[in-house]
């Protein structure tokens, strides 16, 4: 072989040696490609779950505070509706006292003593006046009916008036009340109650 032949074959040589290293190169910066690629997918998969999972939390977040804030603006609208019908019952107070026979009912359920002090609502004083006529006597338009009486010792008082009656009464009123209201105006909510 000459030197001609030689350097061919070396330059032959070289040439299959850099076009293999070419390849090898390329075939590794394809494997790097592929493998920051499939890095890059997995991040960005990643990134969406926690995304995902935040946009989650947060709407769940927002969802319970509107929820617990609906909560709230219900209770104290049914509160102050509560208020409200407890007020126009007071009001109704007086009509009921004009009934006749309440007065005697009311005095039926006290006990035989002497009254010293007796507060009575304006539709029962001239009433008071005859039945009580050495008693102390004070009108209460806020009693809407009936009549407070205090034992001539002090030691005994009863409230045997409307409006102590209502007070008594609301705890238990009050309720059925707002179920009935409830019923009216959502029954489909109420039956599942």
């Amino acid at each position: 072989m000459g030197e001609t032949e030689l350097r061919k074959a070396l330059q032959q040589q070289n040439a299959e040696q850099i076009e293999a290293l070419w390849r090898e190169a390329e075939a590794a910066i394809e494997a790097e490609r592929q493998q920051g690629a499939a890095s890059l997918q997995q991040l960005c998969e990643q990134d969406q779950r926690r995304l995902d999972d935040e946009i989650k939390a947060l709407r769940s977040n927002l969802m319970f505070a509107a929820q617990t804030r609906a909560l709230e603006c219900r209770l104290h609208a049914e509160a102050a509706l509560e208020t409200r019908l407890q007020q126009l019952a007071r009001k109704l107070l007086p009509a009921l006292a004009e009934t006749k026979g309440v007065w005697q009912a009311l005095l039926r359920e006290l006990p035989d003593i002497e009254w010293r002090d007796i507060e009575v609502a304006p539709a029962h004083e001239d009433l008071a006046r005859k039945k009580f006529p050495a008693a102390t006597l004070s009108v209460k338009k806020s009693l809407g009916g009936g009549l407070v009486v205090t034992g001539k010792t002090g030691t005994i008082r009863i409230d045997n008036s409307l409006e102590g009656r209502l007070l008594r009464a609301w705890p238990e009123m009050a309720p059925k009340l707002m179920l009935a209201l409830h019923k009216e105006i959502e029954p489909e909510r109420v039956e599942g109650l």
